[in-house]
Formats: structure tokens, sequence, C-alpha cells
């Protein structure tokens, strides 16, 4: 399968994103259907952008850290800051490390989330900014919250977030995503 579709939509979302009407486009399929490796040729396509940001991370099976995909995301942003890093962002990435050692931080609180997306939004303010989270059928329930959290958010932003998950996954015990789904 070619997934012409699926890189016109993801082209699409990213100048909507460029113009400051940002969204989240997921993309589920079977084990093998080749959504791991859109996201990669989408992702290095934006490599030769211009003034596009991005970063990219990875749920993993089993490995369920409280908002860990964000947390990599952010350590990507901040080895990405030019000559003046952000150091809010790397206070985050350190709180965020943190909340990952403190099982009652399993759940974050709102003003957790608004730190987050504030870091996101200032990334945002100078370019368009793309987040890809691959594998979200094993993101943790504070991850797929924050997605939830991010998408009431997100429409008047320059941002685009592009996620795929697993369909055959969605209904098991350890997956979260059929709430976000």
């Amino acid at each position: 399968e070619t997934r012409e579709r699926e890189r016109t939509l993801l082209a699409s979302a990213r100048r909507d994103a460029a113009e400051g009407r940002g969204r989240i486009v997921l993309f589920g399929g079977e084990a093998g259907a080749g959504k791991s490796r859109l996201l990669r040729q989408f992702e290095a396509g934006l490599s030769s952008s211009a003034r596009t940001l991005y970063a990219a991370a990875r749920c993993v099976d089993f490995v369920q850290t409280p908002l860990g995909p964000l947390r990599e995301l952010l350590q990507s942003l901040a080895r990405q800051a030019s000559a003046a890093p952000d150091s809010r962002i790397r206070a985050l990435v350190e709180r965020l490390r943190f909340e990952h050692d403190d099982p009652a931080a399993a759940v974050p609180s709102g003003a957790l989330f608004e730190i987050i997306d504030g870091a996101f939004t200032r990334c945002a303010a100078d370019a368009t900014l793309v987040l890809i989270v691959d594998d979200l059928q094993w993101a943790d329930r504070s991850t797929l919250a924050f997605l939830t959290y991010a998408a009431d958010r997100i429409e008047r932003r320059r941002m685009l977030i592009a996620g795929a998950y697993r369909c055959d996954d969605v209904d098991t015990d350890r997956s979260r995503l059929g709430s976000f789904a």
C-alpha cells in the first residue's frame, strides 16, 4: 500500500499548522500496514523544511512510563534549542523524571499539563512545531490524557501532532488508546 492519501493528509495538516490551524492526526491500522514507515518518511521530509521544529517519540510495549513520550519529545526539543536553550524546558524534563519516580504522580495534575502545553506552545512561537508519536496503542494513560487536553487547545496554534497506533491492539487490556481514539 502506498499510503498516498495519508501522506497528502499529513502534508495538508502541516501546511494548516504553519498557518496557525493546528490539529492532531492519528493513523490506525494492523501491524505491518506501514504506519511507522509513513511517520518516518514524513519526519524525513521535515528535516529539510525551513521554519519547522519537530521531535519524535515512540511508545514501547510493557514500558509505559507516565508521560514518557512527552518527556522524550521535550528532551529532543531542548537538544535542538539554539544558542539560548529554554531553561524552562530543561527544568520540565527534570520534573517529568521526578514524576516518573513518584508512584503518586501516575496521573498528573492539570497544572502539569498546563506547564507541558506551555513548553510546546513556546516552541511553536517561532516555528511550526510538529510532534510525532508512534505506537500509541502502548501509551500510558497520562500521555493519552495529555493528548485529549491538547486536542482542546491546538486548533489556533502552529502545531501538528501526528501519531500512529495498531487497531488490533487497541481493545487489549494493556492498551488505553480505546478511550482516546
